[in-house]
């Protein structure tokens, strides 16, 4: 399994990658089969993230690279994640890292099977799993909502709703997309003021700021936080989409000075430092214009959306850190 995109590029990149295994290999130790990966794959287990030693199909894994990265994978392809087929990937309630197969599958072929007594322990409804979204990981952006699951990634879903949810992932290559739901929540974002930061280190984040009341909130919870050391931005609350005159961004592993611009500003906003109460700096409404953090503030910055009009904007003589080494 020679593992590129149709460039010849490695689809694996140097930093933190969310992976899982493209084929079923013969050995499973996590040093043979990720052979340049410089640490014991973690995986999220019992709510906290957990080293495995012995990969499995269908578990996500977030490793880390240096400039070696892995590209060729030895095995047989799998073309089916379920209790009767070997791999019992049991899903607890709330937040799950899950694997793909070795061919790309829609979202929708994400299904469930008991565990033991379903009476006692009823498995996960599949539309509240894909109303919550199916989130991969980029390196340098963090995460993102996809559609499609790619052959050796990984990502996380949601299951519920019930507290006691408990049951096995399926997973099958050749399984029609019955469904033919939209559970993207594209239309909300288009709708939206989206936030886009960009730091030293050549992270890109976003998130969204709406003014619609008929958005549903709890569709835009994003997964648990990352390992630290690797970037992550979202709002306070876990979110991915705040419905908010006034919300606080999170941030972690940046690399300052970073830019922050809106694209779609449909009003002023302000940033400010969330712990001293700093004003940082402003963007007017319709203004392609940024505002740039030299890294002597927080990592939990505060932004107000106003519609009073600003009369001055000023913007720094930095240079766009997205350019930086």
């Amino acid at each position: 399994f020679h593992y590129s995109d149709e460039y010849g590029n490695p689809k694996i990149k140097k930093g933190w990658n969310l992976l899982s295994l493209p084929v079923r290999p013969v050995n499973t130790n996590w040093n043979v089969f990720y052979p340049n990966a410089m640490n014991v794959p973690y995986t999220f287990t019992s709510n906290q993230y957990q080293p495995e030693t012995q990969l499995r199909p269908g578990v996500g894994y977030f490793i880390k690279y240096s400039d070696f990265v892995d590209t060729k994978f030895a095995g047989s392809y799998i073309t089916e994640i379920s209790d009767p087929t070997g791999d019992p990937v049991q899903l607890f309630p709330g937040w799950n890292a899950i694997g793909a197969l070795s061919v790309p599958i829609s979202i929708n072929n994400i299904s469930f099977t008991p565990f033991i007594n379903p009476t006692l322990y009823p498995p996960p409804n599949e539309f509240f799993t894909k109303k919550h979204g199916v989130w991969g990981y980029k390196t340098k952006r963090g995460y993102e909502e996809v559609s499609i699951m790619e052959p050796g990634l990984g990502y996380w879903i949601k299951t519920g709703p019930e507290e006691n949810t408990q049951g096995y992932l399926k997973l099958v290559a050749d399984k029609p997309a019955l469904l033919d739901t939209d559970f993207s929540n594209s239309e909300a974002y288009d709708k939206s003021a989206k936030i886009v930061l960009r730091d030293n280190a050549q992270h890109e984040g976003s998130v969204y700021m709406s003014t619609d009341e008929n958005v549903d909130l709890r569709f835009f919870e994003m997964p648990p936080l990352p390992p630290t050391g690797l970037f992550d931005m979202r709002f306070s609350n876990g979110k991915k989409l705040e419905l908010s005159e006034e919300a606080v961004i999170s941030l972690q592993a940046v690399a300052y000075p970073v830019s922050i611009s809106i694209e779609n500003a449909d009003a002023d906003y302000k940033f400010f430092d969330a712990l001293s109460g700093e004003e940082i700096g402003f963007i007017t409404k319709g203004s392609n214009s940024n505002i740039e953090i030299e890294g002597t503030y927080s990592d939990v910055i505060k932004v107000v959306r106003t519609e009073s009009e600003i009369a001055e904007f000023s913007i720094s003589g930095y240079p766009n850190p997205a350019s930086g080494d």
